[in-house]
């Protein structure tokens, strides 16, 4: 399968952007990288540091903005899309790969529709990876233009059958597409010993409760501070830390319904985390809880339950395809007592979180191993390029 090397430019959020997208996306670009393929990362012009995503051997190329007064709004689709051609015809790119359909599948549209007036190929592939198909796929002012990008893109694939089954049914997305879910590096996220507890002021023999995201609204973040506050009604805060990884819009709000409560004490924010702290700090949770009213196909569950921690997650879309046959516990979004109840079945039990964790990490191997996703999108490259040597491509190009 990589008997032919590819030059692949990626549109994407440049990590550590707001979402999981651009992180699978520069994960996917090392793997590809470490095969032998030439990515070009074309994002945003931003003041964040690349040296992280220079050190794996992409090759970064900013868009840069517009100053112009009359111009409220950035034009970025038309940006985007004028640089993609610029690299292409630096680089003659074999494929584009749009992760996060919104503005990234538009940009690579134009692009390829342009580059054919001038004779030349640029196939495409859009990958849906949440909210910019389960939410901002459905608003009026994005959704026409959506069903454009998406039913014309050469491949087209969805991180969860969720989001796939609602691209067809309620966004007239009309494109075969395939289910390629995310993955996780297991010799990266395992379990291992840890001293955070340690270094965090956490006792020793406290049950922690994990939570790892970027605090948008989506995650419903609210569902901590009521379990908080039931646990405390019970006489069973004293021994339950909360271990909140991550910063965003909802975060003030939960420390300030924390203090409220007079649950401060036992809650640990530790912001923004780089990838090594965040390994670290799923070694020391009991549970992780993902509260969300949907997602596509949540990383940090794959994170956590490579390192055989066990997930609670609310009984939506992606979380649910991820974590059933045994992977954790599914409650409804706002059922605070059944969220409750699963938290005490762990805390009083520790063999059943032992075992749940045991089976979270059959699952990610068998279904979510890096090996297995990148071939996956090999393949789907392949088949875009016709499967062709890069002698052949350049040939008809």
């Amino acid at each position: 399968m990589d008997k032919e090397n590819l030059k692949i430019g990626f549109l994407s959020f440049y990590h550590p952007h707001l979402g999981g997208s651009g992180i699978v996306a520069t994960r996917l670009a090392q793997n590809l990288i470490e095969r032998g393929h030439e990515i070009h990362f074309i994002g945003y012009d931003t003041d964040e540091n690349p040296g992280e995503m220079e050190d794996l051997g992409v090759k970064l190329h900013r868009v840069r903005k517009i100053d112009y007064p009359c111009l409220k709004n950035e034009p970025y689709s038309w940006t985007l899309a004028s640089r993609l051609i610029n690299i292409h015809n630096m680089f003659n790119l074999d494929l584009v790969h749009a992760h996060y359909a919104i503005p990234h599948g538009l940009s690579a549209f134009i692009a390829r529709e342009q580059l054919k007036r001038k004779n030349s190929s640029l196939p495409y592939v859009v990958t849906g990876h949440g909210s910019d198909i389960h939410t901002n796929g459905k608003k009026e002012d994005v959704n026409p233009i959506l069903q454009l990008s998406l039913n014309e893109a050469d491949a087209l694939t969805f991180v969860s059958k969720d989001l796939q089954k609602i691209a067809e049914n309620s966004l007239g997305i009309t494109k075969d597409s395939e289910v390629i879910p995310n993955f996780v590096d297991t010799d990266f996220f395992y379990k291992k010993p840890s001293d955070l507890k340690e270094r965090l002021g956490i006792p020793k023999n406290a049950f922690v409760i994990g939570h790892v995201s970027n605090f948008a609204p989506i995650k419903q973040v609210y569902h901590f501070s009521y379990l908080a506050e039931h646990l405390k009604a019970d006489g069973m805060l004293d021994n339950v830390y909360f271990l909140m990884c991550g910063d965003g819009r909802e975060k003030p709000s939960l420390e300030e319904r924390m203090m409220k409560i007079d649950a401060w004490e036992n809650c640990r924010f530790c912001g923004i985390m780089d990838s090594n702290e965040i390994a670290e700090a799923y070694n020391v949770m009991d549970v992780f809880v993902l509260p969300s009213k949907h997602e596509g196909n949540p990383l940090t569950i794959l994170e956590a339950m490579a390192c055989q921690v066990p997930v609670i997650g609310t009984r939506v879309g992606g979380i649910e395809e991820t974590i059933e046959n045994g992977g954790g516990f599914l409650f409804p979004s706002g059922d605070i007592r059944s969220l409750l109840k699963m938290i005490y079945t762990l805390k009083n039990n520790s063999k059943i979180g032992h075992q749940i964790g045991k089976k979270s990490l059959e699952k990610i191997k068998k279904d979510h191993s890096s090996q297995k996703i990148v071939d996956q999108y090999l393949g789907v490259y392949e088949k875009i390029t016709g499967n062709k040597s890069k002698k052949e491509i350049s040939s008809i190009k």
